[in-house]
This record gives structure tokens, sequence and C-alpha cells, in this order.
């Protein structure tokens, strides 16, 4: 199966009602500038994304298969991602994604920033991705996913989501974010 990549004209920037959010260059200082999806960015403009991976005291993160078919992920598995609304950190966003998307509430104190990943290139959106994890023990069948964007919830190991990505029903975020360690800041603390 191939993934298409989305670009700045296509993706998950279409279909999304006036939604606004911020710029950033790419030391990630604020541009005193907003951008409206669908519109195009400037090659030194930078918007921010982020990433929430449940692990439970099983290593098991909680995955979910996407629904939204304006989303680049449409019927792939992925974690739970976002883009901050215009004057949102990327805290709140984790912290609203994770309630909108699955119905789960989390506080600040459970995000554990795991690293930030800035992407740029001719064929890429230029982005910073903040990549966080909660520890804790969720339970997908007593979770209520909206379903306009989530079809489906689980839980999968490291290696079982590997496997996914290798068969192209995850999402590749090594690929997608150009960042081959990606998947290593998920392997826990040494």
């Amino acid at each position: 199966m191939t993934i298409k990549k989305p670009s700045s004209e296509e993706g998950f920037f279409r279909g999304e009602p006036m939604e606004r959010f911020d710029l950033y260059d790419k030391e990630g200082r604020f541009l005193e500038r907003t951008a409206q999806r669908g519109e195009a960015l400037a090659d030194h403009e930078f918007f921010l994304v982020v990433h929430v991976w449940v692990e439970d005291d099983k290593g098991r993160f909680l995955i979910q298969k996407r629904a939204k078919r304006t989303d680049a992920t449409y019927g792939l598995w992925a974690t739970t991602t976002g883009i901050p609304h215009a004057g949102e950190t990327p805290r709140q966003a984790a912290l609203r994604e994770m309630d909108e998307e699955l119905g789960v509430e989390l506080d600040f104190d459970e995000l554990e920033e795991l690293g930030r990943i800035l992407t740029q290139g001719k064929d890429r959106l230029n982005t910073i991705t903040f990549v966080y994890r909660v520890q804790k023990n969720i339970e997908p069948a007593r979770l209520t996913p909206a379903p306009a964007e989530v079809k489906d919830v689980d839980l999968a190991t490291l290696d079982e989501i590997l496997a996914l990505v290798h068969e192209g029903k995850f999402w590749d975020y090594a690929d997608i974010l150009l960042e081959k360690d990606y998947f290593r800041l998920l392997k826990g603390r040494d």
C-alpha cells in the first residue's frame, strides 16, 4: 500500500471550517501571524503539531483508526495528533485533542514531552512536532471516540505498531517527519 504524502495545497488542510493556527520560525519563535487552513505558507513559516502517545503499564500504546475523510491518515491506524489553534499552546492542544477525539480528559502534569521534531522540505509541510507520552491505563472499550474522526481504538505494543507501519496500515511518522529515530522516542527511559 502506498501512502500519499500531503503537500501544502492538499491533505489535512482541506475541509476544516475557518480553523486558524499560529505561525513560527524554525527556532519556534512566534511570528506574530496566524494562518487559516488551506492558506499557502512561506518557506520560513512553520506551524505546530502535537502527537500524544498513551502507554499503559504493560507497554501497550493507545492507537486509533482514523475515520475523518479529509485526513491524510484516513483509514490508517495512528496516535492522537492535532494542530494547536491560534493562541493555544502545544500542551493545551494535546489535552483538547485527546478529549475531542477519544473522550479522554488528561491533566497538564500527565504529559511528558519526549521531543520536538522540525520538518522542512520541498515536498513536506513545515512543522514543529511536539511528541508527548502519557503513562495511563485506558481500556479502549470504555472510550467514547468521536465517530467523525475515529473509526476504532485499540492497544498495541511498539513492535506491533512497527509491523503495522511496515504493512502500510499505520501512519509512518518517521517517514513523514523525516526523522528516522521517531519511534525510538517511545522505547522508554534509559
